[in-house]
């Protein structure tokens, strides 16, 4: 079953990676960090999402992306929304990368789920979009 690598902040669980010219934690009001908004790509990291091509091993460094086999198989959600999807790879020993664009969505915080191959990610992560 995939789950996105998440951090907690101010007691909410939080997915990571804002992709504006330098990283940025996703999150709420702490300093240095701040909510996506919507048309931000956002990296989201994940485990499970299944075979990539080229195989490669899950216990050495990865000096090459691999693709993965179910790539088109790939959905996030927020709040049941579509994020359109980018693109997605095998980045690092046992995780997957997954780029997309945060939707047209109001202020709040909302669940996000990804979902590959009938499996889907835990209902405890969420993410905070701000205008």
């Amino acid at each position: 079953m995939p789950s996105l690598n998440a951090v907690v902040l101010n007691g909410k669980t939080t997915v990571i990676g804002v992709q504006n010219g330098t990283t940025t934690l996703v999150g709420a009001d702490v300093t240095g960090i701040r909510p996506v908004r919507p048309g931000d790509v956002v990296q989201f990291y994940a485990m499970g999402l299944g075979p990539v091509t080229p195989a490669a091993p899950s216990d050495s460094v990865v000096k090459t992306p691999s693709s993965l086999v179910n790539a088109s198989s790939i959905a996030i959600r927020i709040n049941n929304t579509p994020v359109q999807i980018l693109g997605s790879a095998y980045v690092a020993a046992g995780e997957y990368q997954v780029n997309g664009t945060i939707p047209d969505i109001p202020d709040g915080t909302y669940p996000i789920k990804i979902e590959v191959a009938g499996a889907s990610s835990p209902d405890n992560i969420v993410i905070q979009v701000k205008r």
